[in-house]
């Protein structure tokens, strides 16, 4: 898929990120560039970027958020996918969420702090249907968390209760969470049955159709 780079596409207030525009009309991807400020303030995402509503979600540089541990790198450096920014999770929860149904196709998830801890995924729709997904983060690279999830209203994102995560020596003990490229509103493309599957469909069809006729005549 072609992506065409719109720098500072979105905008709240002041605040602006850059947004990945594709070929496919409203099709993006939030890569959380854009945010870090010379003075070193972090800065919550305001409602409005990218069009959702946001809680819980900061955006900076890695290195205006935290120090590096004894030299070593967190999440927080780790969970860089594109460009030299990230958004996280400052305490552990956030959510997004939009009045118009949306699909949320995938993003990249990093523990900031613990390995082994398992991040719960909650998707609302508007008719009612949810959407479950635990994953389990660590800070050595970012897990691309692939979805799908369409007639979405709001995706919330919460450290599951138990899953207190192994804490690294040295490092802090925080419950942040990374993201980066929040991808959504991309068209879900029906994979085709493979050959034989089609094969194995027919067969059957034709077994039912058998037996209706056997059925008929007796």
């Amino acid at each position: 898929m072609k992506l065409i780079h719109s720098k500072g596409a979105v905008c709240a207030s002041l605040l602006c990120t850059t947004v990945l525009l594709t070929s496919t009309a409203q099709a993006a991807i939030i890569d959380f560039e854009g945010f870090a400020q010379p003075n070193g303030a972090i800065l919550e995402i305001a409602d409005g970027v990218a069009g959702f509503d946001w809680l819980g979600v900061h955006a900076s540089a890695p290195e205006i958020v935290t120090n590096k541990p004894g030299g070593q790198n967190t999440g927080y450096h780790n969970g860089v996918v594109s460009g030299n920014e990230i958004g996280f999770a400052q305490f552990g929860f956030a959510s997004i969420s939009r009045d118009d149904a949306f699909t949320l196709n995938s993003l990249y998830l990093t523990s900031a702090y613990k390995n082994d801890r398992t991040l719960r995924i909650t998707g609302s729709a508007a008719g009612g249907e949810s959407y479950l997904r635990d994953v389990v983060l660590g800070i050595s690279e970012p897990l691309l968390v692939d979805l799908d999830w369409t007639g979405l209203s709001a995706v919330t994102f919460q450290w599951l209760a138990g899953s207190p995560g192994t804490t690294i020596p040295g490092f802090p003990t925080g419950d942040q969470f990374v993201f980066d490229d929040i991808r959504f509103d991309e068209p879900i493309t029906p994979v085709p049955l493979p050959g034989a599957a089609w094969l194995l469909a027919s067969g059957v069809l034709g077994l039912a159709g058998a037996a209706r006729r056997r059925k008929t005549t007796t």
